[in-house]
């Protein structure tokens, strides 16, 4: 009976430590599912009661995330169509972030914090995208090219609004974070 036991607390401590390396929230329903739809009511019904600019954008960072942690399910799953309509997805979840986060700058307020968040958020979905793009077929590459761009925009959109003590900081890292992206995928980028 002990060796049953210490397998499981083997298994267990293995899971953990894998659900710990993602760094992305569950997949949860996946946009394979004929229930998906129920998913997307959901988060469009929470969004919706979500106020406050700030609020919204991390909101929509979430979302985001979410979309990111579904692409990785349905590369994982072969479904190369279905990923693809999720990284454009993944886009425009950023996009709504950064556009929340710059109407809460001109309106004022010191939103430091949530671009903090966003641009470490961004950094960690390069990392993912490039993990996933060592794996995938050349058509679905370009997806991961366009999403890295996309993200290397917001990285550089939150870069812009952050205080100065930080944004030396912030920039060092985005170029180290430009040279590793081509390096893996030869991507020239766009500002280049």
């Amino acid at each position: 009976m002990p060796k049953v036991f210490v397998l499981i607390l083997i298994f267990l401590f293995a899971f953990s430590v894998l659900a710990q390396t993602s760094d992305l929230p569950d997949a949860g329903l996946a946009p394979d599912s004929p229930l998906y739809f129920l998913k997307n009511w959901k988060e469009s019904i929470q969004t919706f009661f979500t106020f406050g600019a700030e609020n919204k954008a991390k909101q929509y960072l979430h979302l985001a995330e979410v979309r990111l942690a579904e692409y990785q399910k349905m590369v994982e799953k072969g479904k190369t169509e279905i990923a693809q309509k999720t990284l454009e997805k993944y886009e425009k979840q950023l996009n709504h972030a950064l556009e929340k986060l710059n109407q809460a700058k001109q309106q004022g307020r010191d939103v430091g914090q949530v671009l903090e968040k966003v641009s470490e958020a961004t950094q960690k979905h390069q990392e993912i995208l490039l993990k996933v793009y060592e794996k995938v077929s050349e058509q679905a590459k370009k997806g991961i090219e366009n999403a890295l761009q996309k993200s290397l925009q917001g990285y550089e959109k939150a870069i812009e609004s952050v205080g100065k003590e930080k944004k030396e900081t912030l920039e060092n890292q985005l170029q180290q974070q430009k040279q590793k992206i081509k390096e893996k995928t030869g991507l020239k980028l766009k500002e280049e």
